[in-house]
């Protein structure tokens, strides 16, 4: 909730509305203290313009001291119309989208017959019918009739949210629906609910001066919208008087650009659709990051034969009036033709952002600082949005994302997944072209061509994960990086799925694949080379068997200890967990990341970033290494961040 409120208050528009907002609530609430003056005693002539600090009105009454108690009077309209809106309006929602059936279909039909009758109308003839309209009435018969819309928004949202896991386990557990509602459900919505307050406080103020301006405003008081209503009526535009109208409008004017001014920066913030504001200032810290991120070493360069490569990668995650989270920090890499590289760490170590930066996917707020991409030696980074789409996307290099099994669209069949795939890069292609290219490839991988016809949620998980596969290669790319494919699948489903990705490189399909998980049994199955990271940093790398059978960081030894493997040699082996936790990308450790965790660290290890040390083909990021005999590389590069920032 902090980090919430200073990312809020990191921006210029919410804290400039807010401010605005502020000053405008002090003063109603303070003014009247003041000016003790009572707003209805006249003190002067009809329309005066001295002796007053804004004149007088058609009554000789003091238009500043109305202005004061008139503001507050309108704000309490509004606040009062704002809670009872959003309350029924939250209320009737949250209930209708989570219990549903007949109790939704009743709620939902009195929200639309609220909804098709225009609320000015029932407002006018609510108010008409009231004998005694007190500023606390006419909040309440604002708010009565100002909920539906509300109501509509927090049942779309309930009924998302009442599907997802969490839900189940609260269920589960013998939760009563009240409960429910308010613990498992609201928090998720609080966000929307505030903003929906802030636009039916807004509604509601505009409500009551319309009301107040047709003769229908509070009696005995006078407010912004009562106001306006004497100084039309008494034709103060005509005789020039424009004290006794331009000050209520002015400060209509005033709250309500704060209030909207306010609701979309707030939108900004939330709405990952509206972030252009973000976006900007995203950038702008971005840019001096870049002015203190390392350079890339030119001599570190990939071996050219490298279907993939990339080297010095450094990307953060940068939101505004947030420290940044170092994510990728000086990694090089190499992929060549035919080869698997394996990609293995802890969760929160930077392999999924690796894994997006190497498919060239790049989206606030995740930005590269510095460091080269190379796709079939092409740099994707300098084509336009639309070029990297078409030429890139797809076509030579492609993701199967993490979480694929909800990669589907649940509406669409298969095949209409398909037919978008591959019409996207080939729009000459008919449907029936695309479907009969889709089934030869699903037959020719030994999946059933039936598939195509089916519905994401008529599928098995293991047969959804292959599906992913198939319609990400559909347009043959060079490279296929998989972001933990086998994340939970049974052992049978993970099989078929690495089956799969072997036939596809076999067939030629693709050439090469980024094989990231956090198992290393799966790695030592299907890997021909493997990466280890550590909080964003490579640690060693090497053909597989010799990392597995050898490791020589410390973080790739306790890796290794920690998994329980059925092998013969093993079987009597300790498995270990690794002590502490990773540490937090925000404020990486001076020196090696993994030395407060490491059993072995050398003082050396706490205050500097070790270079990369090689032996043949094997690099590793250690300085235990030099009592070894390993010799730093000739071009080793200080990775992770500059020195003060880690």
């Amino acid at each position: 909730m902090g980090a919430t409120v200073r990312m809020l208050f990191a921006s210029r528009r919410f804290t400039l509305s807010l401010a605005l907002l502020l000053a405008v609530v002090a003063l109603g609430l303070l003014g009247p203290l003041v000016s003790s003056r009572d707003p209805l005693l006249m003190s002067g002539g009809m329309f005066e313009a001295r002796e007053h600090w804004l004149g007088t009105d058609n009554f000789g009454r003091d238009v500043f001291t109305q202005l004061l108690y008139g503001t507050r009077t309108s704000l309490y309209v509004g606040a009062i119309a704002g809670l009872v809106a959003t309350a029924i309006g939250v209320a009737v929602g949250a209930l209708a989208g989570y219990r549903g059936g007949w109790l939704d279909e009743m709620l939902m039909g009195l929200t639309n017959v609220f909804i098709t009758i225009p609320s000015i109308v029932i407002l006018i003839l609510v108010s008409v019918s009231l004998r005694t309209r007190t500023a606390t009435i006419m909040g309440l018969v604002i708010g009565l009739t100002s909920w539906p819309w509300t109501a509509r928004a927090v049942r779309a949202q309930t009924t998302s949210l009442k599907t997802r896991e969490h839900m189940d386990v609260a269920r589960l557990s013998g939760l009563s629906t009240p409960r429910i509602i308010l613990f498992e459900i609201l928090p998720f919505m609080f966000s929307y609910i505030f903003m929906a307050f802030i636009l039916q406080f807004f509604g509601g103020l505009m409500s009551e001066a319309t009301l107040s301006m047709l003769g229908l405003g509070p009696f005995q008081t006078v407010s912004l919208g009562v106001m306006l209503q004497w100084a039309l009526l008494w034709e103060a535009v005509r005789v020039g008087a424009w004290w006794a109208f331009l000050p209520p409008v002015f400060f209509l004017t005033v709250t309500s650009f704060s209030l909207m001014s306010l609701n979309a920066s707030m939108d900004e913030f939330f709405n990952p659709r509206a972030r252009d504001r973000s976006a900007r200032a995203g950038a702008r810290a971005v840019a001096r990051l870049r002015e203190v991120a390392p350079h890339a070493e030119a001599d570190d360069e990939p071996a050219p034969d490298a279907l993939l490569a990339c080297w010095q990668l450094h990307a953060a995650y940068v939101s505004p009036g947030l420290p940044p989270v170092w994510a990728v920090n000086g990694v090089s890499l190499a992929v060549r033709p035919g080869e698997v590289l394996g990609i293995a760490g802890e969760s929160g170590c930077g392999k999924t952002t690796l894994a997006h930066l190497l498919a060239c996917h790049l989206e606030p707020p995740l930005y590269l600082l510095k460091g080269q991409i190379r796709v079939a030696g092409r740099d994707p980074l300098t084509l336009s949005p639309e070029r990297l789409r078409r030429e890139v996307r797809g076509e030579l290099v492609a993701m199967l994302p993490q979480g694929a099994l909800n990669a589907l669209n649940p509406t669409r069949r298969v095949g209409a997944l398909a037919v978008d795939v591959v019409r996207e890069h080939h729009p000459e292609l008919t449907r029936r072209e695309v479907l009969d290219q889709a089934r030869r490839r699903f037959e020719h991988l030994g999946l059933p061509a039936a598939v195509l016809d089916q519905y994401p949620h008529q599928l098995s998980g293991g047969m959804k994960q292959r599906v992913v596969a198939v319609l990400s290669t559909l347009l043959n790319p060079r490279v296929l990086i998989a972001d933990e494919p086998t994340s939970a699948l049974d052992v049978t489903s993970q099989r078929a799925v690495l089956d799969l990705l072997r036939r596809l490189l076999e067939e030629g399909i693709i050439q090469s694949v980024v094989f990231i998980t956090h198992e290393l049994p799966l790695l030592q199955q299907v890997a021909d080379r493997i990466a280890v990271m550590y909080a964003g940093r490579l640690v060693e790398t090497g053909r597989v068997e010799e990392v597995l059978a050898g490791p020589q960081h410390p973080y790739t030894q306790a890796l290794v200890r920690s998994v329980l493997a059925p092998e013969p040699r093993r079987g009597r082996a300790r498995v270990e967990g690794i002590p502490g936790a990773p540490p937090d990308l925000r404020e990486l450790p001076q020196g090696c990341a993994f030395a407060p965790r490491c059993g072995v660290a050398l003082d050396r290890c706490r205050v500097e970033v070790p270079p990369r040390f090689r032996s043949g083909d094997r690099d590793a990021w250690c300085w235990r290494l030099l009592e070894e005999g390993w010799l730093p590389a000739p071009v080793a590069g200080r990775r992770g961040l500059p020195p003060g920032d880690g």
